[in-house]
């Protein structure tokens, strides 16, 4: 879904900041993800195994993601992201109005923009643009979209479809990001994280950005990070 998804419906100037930074069009929105801030901290999903790859010099890449996943049938990216919280988090989520979204489709290549509050439609935090290397099968058009929003669990969480979660101190979470890619070693010696897996990670192995985390990456290395109305 693209233009016509309700969000892009109540915040127009998103597709046009969508369409000015995308260099292949067309764009399409393909998933949706949160940024869960549960307990004062940042809460993201650390990739399944069969997404781990192993680099040349050997070192095991797993990833560390937002809480989210991909659009199925005719979901808007709304219906998307509760679908995933329940999957992923056992719980619907709490979504909040971004005062700022970030909008990045590489190294230089980003703005960001401040919308007015919509009660039905809140903005998202971030919007990330990225070529289809993958789904071309199931999304016919060369660049896809990915929103992410600020967003806290309604109920209990209980990690359901997930490998595993990494939850990062509030006060520290923008350091920690920048830091990564983190061996398995140092960030057990990080003061204050919380590491959960359904298996432990092998020792040489490290937290590398998925697609979401690396935008939230370029927009701090900007110098400016989408501020959470929940901080």
């Amino acid at each position: 879904m693209g233009p016509r998804d309700p969000v892009f419906q109540a915040h127009p100037a998103l597709a046009r900041e969508l369409d000015r930074l995308c260099t292949v069009a067309p764009w399409c929105a393909a998933g949706s993800s949160a940024l869960v801030m549960a307990g004062g901290g940042l809460l993201l999903e650390i990739a399944k195994p069969d997404h781990w790859r192993r680099t040349s010099e050997g070192v095991l890449q797993v990833g560390l993601g937002a809480v989210g996943g991909s659009l199925e049938g005719d979901e808007t990216l709304l219906e998307c992201l509760q679908r995933e919280g329940q999957e992923e988090l056992s719980t619907r989520l709490v979504v909040h109005n971004a005062p700022e979204t970030a909008v990045v489709a590489g190294p230089g290549a980003a703005a960001r923009l401040r919308l007015e509050g919509h009660s039905q439609q809140p903005a998202p935090a971030l919007l990330t643009l990225g070529p289809n290397r993958t789904r071309r099968k199931e999304i016919d058009a060369p660049t896809l979209v990915i929103a992410t929003w600020w967003a806290e669990p309604r109920g209990r969480m209980a990690r359901a479809d997930l490998f595993g979660t990494l939850w990062l101190p509030g006060e520290c979470w923008p350091e920690l990001l920048l830091r990564l890619p983190l061996g398995v070693a140092e960030l057990r010696a990080a003061p204050g994280l919380i590491l959960e897996t359904a298996e432990a990670l092998p020792e040489h192995a490290a937290l590398v950005p998925g697609w979401v985390v690396g935008t939230l990456q370029q927009a701090l290395r900007l110098g400016w990070c989408p501020s959470s109305p929940l901080s």
